[in-house]
């Protein structure tokens, strides 16, 4: 076996490796991102007055550039596959078939739901289309 057939192997090897530490480590990360976003979204909602936003100097940056903190509620909704043609017939009778496609892409129905909240229209029974519903913090690049 030639050395750098050796070389390169274990180089790949390594890199897997380290590639599977880094998930975990954004695994972790991303929980705690959910754990803090949902104790800002109480902290920006409790009390006499709701703050609608928070900005953060740049300072703290890489980019230099200030965020704004804003409490955010996220809609992802899912059907079962059980439910599926229950929903379907749900939306082919509310006028919405043109989401139908084989399946419905996530972000389509993301979309559409934050739509349908947004403009107080009704969408299918809790028994039909589950939403699991985050309360957290958005950041952006402040202006």
């Amino acid at each position: 076996m030639s050395d750098s057939l050796q070389a390169a192997a274990a180089r790949f090897a390594l890199l897997k490796q380290l590639k599977e530490h880094h998930e975990a480590m954004v695994k972790t990360l991303n929980g705690e991102i959910e754990k803090q976003g949902q104790e800002l979204y109480k902290l920006f909602t409790d009390g006499d007055a709701e703050i609608s936003g928070l900005r953060v100097a740049g300072t703290l940056f890489k980019d230099g550039k200030a965020r704004l903190i804003t409490p955010t509620v996220v809609l992802n909704p899912s059907v079962t596959v059980e439910k599926k043609p229950v929903f379907f017939a749900w939306l082919r009778a509310n006028g919405y078939a043109e989401l139908i496609k084989e399946d419905v892409h996530f972000q389509t129905l993301k979309s559409w739901v934050a739509q349908m909240k947004d403009n107080n229209k009704p969408l299918p029974d809790k028994s039909i289309l589950g939403i699991y519903t985050i309360e957290t913090a958005s950041v952006k690049r402040a202006p």
